[in-house]
Formats: C-alpha cells, structure tokens, sequence
C-alpha cells in the first residue's frame, strides 16, 4: 500500500488475497518468496479529472491538496481569479479583492492540469474555473 506505480497509480488498498503459494528461499537471499494473488485498490490520476481534496500545506507559491495517495501543488498563479497574498503569520492565501481565504485544513476542489511519474511524482492542479476551489 502507497507505492506508487508508473502503470497503476499509486495502490491504495489491499482488498482481497485470493491465494499464498509455497515460499522459497532463494540463496545469498535472507527473505522468504511467496508467490499470491490479490485485489488491490488503486488511483490513477488523469489530466482534466476533478478532485477533492484537504490543504494540507500553505507555501508563499501555493497549496498543497492531499488527494488520493499523492499531494498535488495548485501554484499561487492557479489558486482563484484574484490577485493573491500569502499571509505567512496565520499560513493563509488571501483574495486581494475578493478577500478568500484558502488555510490549512479547508476542503477544496481542483482540476488536475499536470501529472509527472518520471523522477519525482508530482501532480499539478488548477482552481482557477466554476466550482473550483474551498468548498467552505
């Protein structure tokens, strides 16, 4: 569970094992092999797909939204149709006009915009359209 595979996704849950074969011990090798067969749950993210999410972290370049196995960044750029402020004494980001307020802990919804599995696993996210954004 949570490892992240390049075809699958990241593997959320085991929900089934079906069968444990005969282990083997292989030489030079100090743990033993068993051969199963097993259900899993898993989440692959997608470019366009809608996600909810909770901030989990406020930077001064934007949120970070934990969604399925993965946190994904929404720039300060892509946060809402605003110019906005990063108030680093309460971790907030703040509507200049509007006076929105995204903190820790908030619910939102974000549009996936990028995804990359290659060195490091990164997903980037948008709540820059209708009904994106806190669901507060």
């Amino acid at each position: 569970e949570s490892k992240i595979d390049n075809l699958i996704g990241v593997i959320l849950a085991v929900v089934e094992v079906d069968s444990i074969g005969e282990g083997k011990i292989l030489p030079g090798d100090p743990s033993v092999h068993y051969p199963v067969k097993f259900k899993i749950l898993t989440w692959m993210p997608k470019n366009h797909e809608i996600v909810e999410g909770e901030i989990v972290d406020i930077t001064e370049f934007g949120a970070f939204i934990r969604v399925g196995g993965f946190d994904g960044l929404v720039h300060i750029s892509q946060v809402m149709d605003d110019f906005v402020n990063y108030d680093e004494k309460n971790s907030q980001l703040v509507g200049k006009q509007s006076h929105r307020i995204l903190k820790e802990g908030d619910k939102a919804r974000a549009r996936v915009i990028s995804i990359s599995f290659k060195e490091t696993n990164k997903i980037g996210l948008t709540m820059r359209q209708p009904f994106l954004g806190s669901l507060k």
